[in-house]
């Protein structure tokens, strides 16, 4: 049995969250303000850290954690489509979000949201849905 590849791990951008990041800059006019906001941003960072999207020669693989622990994976025989969306302020961000459909099932199976350069994954993803 061969071992597994990754061909690229990442995680969500965080201009993702960038709406976040100035309603909590606006808070911090305040001492009260600052109070708020540095919780917010602490927590924030937190959950987009959590994300872990990985691409492997097999399969792609969606971890999160945080409080919790939930990991996911969808090996590319399953994968029936890969689309791409992207909002007006996400383009100019240069981030967007990968939906993974699958067999079996008419919503989508994984999303690889908040990631930098979305089309470069998609095309990865598509390479390897080529291959098999």
């Amino acid at each position: 049995m061969t071992r597994e590849r990754v061909l690229a791990q990442f995680g969500v951008h965080p201009l993702h969250y960038l709406g976040v990041y100035i309603i909590a800059a606006l808070f911090t006019a305040t001492i009260i303000g600052i109070v708020i906001a540095i919780p917010i941003v602490l927590i924030t960072e937190f959950v987009r850290r959590g994300h872990t999207f990985v691409i492997t020669d097999k399969r792609l693989l969606h971890r999160y954690k945080f409080l919790s622990k939930k990991s996911s994976s969808v090996y590319y025989a399953k994968v029936t489509d890969v689309h791409l969306t992207q909002g007006v302020m996400q383009r100019i961000l240069g981030i967007g979000t990968v939906h993974i459909n699958t067999a079996g099932t008419d919503a989508t199976e994984m999303v690889y949201f908040g990631i930098k350069d979305p089309t470069k994954i998609k095309n990865v993803i598509g390479r390897n849905l080529v291959k098999r």
